[in-house]
């Protein structure tokens, strides 16, 4: 492409930025002053929570659409697809490098809201600079803008350490990706974000340490489970635990090997499944299938696995660290397990079933009221109402943010009854008893 065209080209998108920035800016302003509801967008990155983050936006009675530049995101199996979001800008016959113009384009013309990831892809992540700007073109038009990671997104390696290493996990897990030479430019490009939006939604203290603002801290996004028959059993007679390890070292996929090679050693009869490069359906209809789910044992917090794990009535194990276990809007009935109690952890759950079908009923009851469509709705609901027209957030009316929510206990030991997130009283001396197998062969 010459210069010529290329300068034809970039006016082009100036005269489109400009025509948007204007109708869109009047029919704003109208709908704000009519009282009319703000127009959602989620995006633009292709993360598949964003099609039940839309789901709860309707539910609340919002219209809300998802946008993506591409669902490119691995060749071998996908987790979305392009019937996942409204628009997928790269289907519509535009180029790669005009991709953020499209979509800011689109945005001026017809949001209101855009709930977005710290990965905007407005620009490379060495370019904040150009991210600064479609942000302040965005509110210069009066469109509010709400920012949470997604996860990796706000990650780099720093001085810091955790309990597990989890950054140092993360590090082997991707062996492409430079933590370390990055952190620069990704705090950079945080503290732009954290600079330019409204409201900063951490989603946990795992994410919240790499931000330099928090507006809200809890798991945004709803737990929505759809299969055939959620009651079916395993049917092999022996417990079947269920592992998803899509990324090994940060999930602690080694330390549930080594555990479950010990109880068998110690006469344990079970079954472990690791379910690895599986499309999400499938996925679903293998946990649906499973008497324990085994989550992770070094990050430090729960997610869409631990969450969908309880939604189907299981017993789930995911390593919570103490600022989960001490902040009310993360009691769920998890299972606090780690590398150290891992071994007793799950001897309880397969000598007890009476155990497993406790923390199933609860688990799916916990997150029926707190962290299911419904009850995210109350959530966003309030959050968008209060962005658009000033009214004031009082989300502790919400069941998500209700006072009856309470801490859980500190402990690690699963010889207790306080470890448990359940009442397991009298099941007690039969926990500990399985617990004594374990520790008679080590």
């Amino acid at each position: 492409m010459n210069r010529n065209v290329v300068v034809l080209h970039r006016f082009s998108w100036v005269l489109q930025l400009i025509w948007s920035s204007i109708a869109g800016s009047v029919i704003r302003l109208g709908r704000r002053v009519s009282g009319k509801r703000p127009r959602i967008w989620h995006g633009t990155f292709p993360m598949h929570m964003i099609k039940d983050m839309v789901d709860v936006d309707r539910l609340a009675g919002f219209t809300s659409f998802s946008i993506v530049h591409h669902t490119r995101l691995n060749p071998s199996y996908s987790l979305v697809n392009a019937d996942d979001f409204d628009v997928v800008v790269a289907q519509d016959g535009h180029t790669w490098d005009v991709l953020h113009w499209a979509t800011l384009c689109t945005f001026l013309r017809r949001a209101d809201i855009f709930v977005m990831f710290f990965d905007t892809r407005f620009s490379a992540i060495t370019r904040p600079e150009k991210t600064k700007l479609a942000l302040s073109i965005m509110r210069w038009c009066g469109i509010r803008l709400i920012a949470l990671p997604s996860g990796l997104d706000v990650v780099f390696l720093d001085q810091r350490t955790s309990r597990y290493g989890f950054l140092e996990r993360l590090q082997k897990d991707y062996q492409q990706w430079d933590l370390e030479s990055d952190r620069v430019h990704t705090r950079k490009m945080i503290q732009t974000i954290c600079n330019n939006v409204d409201l900063v939604v951490s989603g946990d203290s795992v994410c919240s340490r790499f931000l330099m603002r928090e507006d809200l801290r809890f798991k945004y996004f709803p737990v929505n489970i759809s299969v055939d028959n959620t009651s079916e059993k395993n049917e092999q007679g022996r417990p079947l635990i269920v592992h998803a390890p899509n990324h090994r070292n940060i999930k602690g996929t080694a330390s549930l090997v080594t555990a479950t090679q010990r109880l068998r050693d110690a006469g344990f009869e079970f079954e472990l499944r690791l379910v690895e490069k599986i499309p999400p359906p499938e996925a679903i209809e293998i946990y649906a299938q499973a008497d324990i789910i085994a989550d992770q044992f070094c990050i430090g917090a729960f997610g869409v696995f631990a969450l969908e794990g309880l939604a189907l009535g299981k017993p789930v194990l995911t390593y919570l660290d103490e600022e989960h276990l001490g902040d009310p809007i993360f009691n769920l009935p998890i299972v606090n397990t780690n590398p150290e109690n891992l071994e007793r952890v799950l001897a309880a759950l397969i000598d007890v079933p009476e155990l497993r079908t406790r923390l199933g009923y609860a688990g799916q009851s916990a997150v029926e009221r707190y962290q299911s469509p419904n009850a995210l709705a109350e959530v966003w609901s309030r959050i968008y109402r209060h962005l658009w027209w000033g009214e004031p957030l009082e989300l502790e009316v919400t069941r998500h943010f209700s006072p009856e929510r309470k801490p859980r206990s500190f402990t690690e030991d699963p010889a207790l009854e306080k470890f448990w997130p359940v009442d397991i009283e009298d099941l007690l001396p039969r926990i500990q008893a399985a617990m004594r197998r374990v520790e008679c062969t080590t």
